[in-house]
């Protein structure tokens, strides 16, 4: 959740007082949908299909009633997402990585140009909705950068040290020549 975040905070994106659509109840989504809450925004509507992670994505919801009463927290069913009042859009499934990279879970007619899309798939860099997220105007921000943060908030748990973020986007650029 702080990786994510984080990376939206590096792409300009600040969540607080934001209207956020999270797809998926599963433990990405959960962290996620946790620090969305816990870093001030507004509202997170979780939508999942109806499975075993709807009953989670309806104790999350408790759990964030009593932490952050002041953030509105639905939960609903895949199907009936509603993302045209939404600020941000995250995409906390697998769909987008291998084997589903043709399957998005947002038409496209629903992208406008003032909505953030963001995904935690990494691989492919850029999945299908960012994409189509991209060719519709919207800011679209994938994974890869949730996945670096992530990285540098247990490297500072863990050693008590910074992560060399630049010495560590050099070596990655080098690394694509």
């Amino acid at each position: 959740g702080v990786g994510f975040v984080k990376n939206l905070e590096v792409n300009g994106v600040d969540v607080k007082g934001k209207k956020t659509v999270v797809l998926g109840a599963g433990g990405a989504a959960t962290a996620i949908q946790v620090q969305l809450a816990l870093d001030g925004a507004s509202e997170v509507a979780i939508f999942n299909i109806d499975d075993e992670f709807y009953a989670r994505a309806e104790s999350t919801k408790e759990k964030l009633a009593t932490r952050c009463p002041e953030c509105k927290v639905t939960v609903e069913h895949l199907e009936d997402k509603e993302v045209n009042n939404a600020d941000i859009v995250i995409n906390a499934t697998i769909m987008g990585m291998k084997p589903h990279e043709d399957v998005t879970l947002i038409d496209k007619s629903l992208f406008r140009k003032d909505l953030v899309v963001a995904d935690t798939v990494y691989n492919p860099e850029k999945t299908k909705m960012i994409l189509e997220a991209e060719e519709a105007g919207c800011q679209a921000i994938g994974g890869k950068g949730m996945l670096l943060y992530q990285g540098v908030v247990n490297y500072s748990l863990f050693t008590g040290k910074d992560f060399p973020i630049e010495e560590y986007q050099k070596f990655q650029a080098e690394q694509a020549k």
